[in-house]
């Protein structure tokens, strides 16, 4: 029995019954499997088949390729409209991202409005947009940076955790630069001076060969305030003067 491409385009029109696809996909089917073969392997072949074909009656791609993967599917073989079923997947998952880069920018903007007058909703915006957007160093930042300024150590500790990841996978040395110099901060105010003295100097090294001059004297800075909580008043004067020279 034949069954091309229009025939699943009606049957999917008026309906969307699993049980009524899984017939239409019996028909298209069924010479699926060698009738010597153990029903076993015939039965799992069908399967296969009726899962392709369910996966082409739901997706929107175009009308040529799934009348080649019926092709296909009509000799037994599932893997090209298992493959087509794939390709609209991604990229309805590539749209999906993109609209959620967008949102998530938006939400960032709504946080910057609002960031140096009502840091909890502007804490909320920017969590808001790293959820859309779990991927943007800014969102990131000042998630921590919130986190931070209202006391949340552990959530800032988090946040800026989250960035360095994201400088390693992107080969991105101002990013991994900026997350170990955050880092040190929240150690440096937690009291964990030798944690927050190893950060700053990571940040510091990574600043010195990338030449940022505002992040080495930020660190220089923050190095002379480790040493100052220490104690050891003759370093914290070194570093701070080497900030002060930048």
């Amino acid at each position: 029995m034949s069954l091309d491409v229009s025939d699943v385009q009606k049957a999917q029109k008026v309906t969307t019954r699993p049980e009524d696809l899984i017939a239409i996909a019996e028909r298209l089917c069924q010479h699926t499997g060698d009738s010597g073969s153990d029903e076993n392997v015939r039965n799992d072949a069908f399967n296969a088949c009726a899962e392709a074909i369910l996966a082409l009656v739901q997706v929107d791609v175009p009308e040529q390729k799934i009348q080649n993967a019926l092709v296909q599917l009509k000799q037994g073989d599932a893997h090209w409209a298992k493959a087509l079923f794939q390709e609209a997947l991604n990229n309805n998952i590539a749209e999906v991202k993109a609209a959620n880069r967008d949102a998530a920018a938006a939400a960032r903007r709504l946080g910057a409005r609002s960031f140096h007058d009502n840091p909890r909703e502007a804490l909320l915006a920017y969590q808001k947009s790293v959820a859309l957007d779990p991927e943007s160093v800014e969102g990131w930042n000042q998630v921590g940076n919130l986190s931070r300024r209202l006391g949340q150590l552990s959530d800032a500790e988090e946040a800026y955790g989250k960035v360095k990841p994201l400088g390693e996978s992107r080969n991105h040395k101002e990013t991994l630069a900026l997350a170990y110099s955050n880092l040190g901060t929240v150690y440096r105010i937690r009291g964990d001076l030798a944690q927050a003295e190893t950060m700053h100097l990571k940040s510091l090294a990574i600043s010195e060969e990338l030449n940022l001059k505002e992040s080495m004297a930020a660190n220089y800075g923050n190095l002379g305030a480790v040493y100052q909580i220490r104690g050891d008043l003759a370093q914290a004067e070194t570093m701070h003067l080497k900030s002060l020279a930048i």
